[in-house]
């Protein structure tokens, strides 16, 4: 008599196999995945430093002001909201405290427009990034004025992911899967990454499949600063 198909017992046996396979090749096959989390956040970087250092060196944007008598600088980078005399410039749409990040918004493909939030301003581009843009009301350095200027940004690099989980900044107790990440911005376009798993991805931005050996760098990163 000929058998057809598996009996109970067969099919549990082949089960436990697979089972017995996947634990065995399973983390290897998560490893050689490519992080997207990381992906993005350098693809952010880039758009970053590139975009923040063309607008401050655009002449018809930002311009630096000095005093007759001194000669020394009254205003300049983000602190120099007066309108410059190189044309064109559009005063009505770029001035004030929100002038940078609405220049900002103004050259990338924008899937969602500009809008005051959370003491700034938001907004999503068509790759799926949404970027916050804190504001402060004035300027607190040597250069006098209260004209405004950019102080952090908050990137979400899946924003549309409400899991309040990944809602958050790199911490390897509280936060081992972020989709946020925060930038300091100073007054002339320095940028500086505030997240150690950022500083990671920075210092290793070729290896894609990286994320264990990345997270364990921003471990030793966070314990340095402690």
């Amino acid at each position: 008599m000929i058998k057809k198909g598996f009996t109970l017992q067969e099919l549990l046996i082949t089960l436990a196999i697979i089972g017995v396979v996947a634990a065995i090749v399973g983390p290897g096959i998560v490893g050689l995945m490519p992080s997207k989390s990381k992906a993005m956040y350098l693809k952010a970087y880039n758009i970053l430093t590139n975009q923040t250092n063309e607008i401050l060196g655009d002449t018809s944007l930002y311009w630096t002001t000095y005093d007759n008598d001194s000669g020394e600088p009254t205003c300049s980078g983000m602190y120099c909201d007066d309108k410059p005399e190189v044309e064109p410039y559009d005063e009505n749409k770029f001035s004030g405290r929100e002038k940078f990040p609405r220049i900002f918004a103004s050259k990338l493909n924008l899937a969602e427009e500009p809008e005051n939030v959370d003491g700034g301003i938001q907004f999503r581009t068509a790759d799926g990034i949404q970027w916050l843009f804190k504001v402060e009301d004035e300027s607190d350095g040597d250069l006098p004025g209260d004209h405004g200027y950019v102080k952090e940004l908050t990137i979400d690099v899946n924003p549309d992911n409400e899991n309040d989980a990944y809602k958050c900044t790199y911490d390897e107790n509280d936060c081992s899967s972020p989709e946020q990440f925060v930038f300091e911005i100073d007054n002339d376009g320095g940028i500086t990454p505030v997240d150690p798993l950022g500083q990671a991805f920075l210092r290793n931005p070729t290896e894609m499949n990286s994320m264990s050996k990345d997270k364990e760098a921003a471990n030793n990163l966070a314990k340095e600063k402690k």
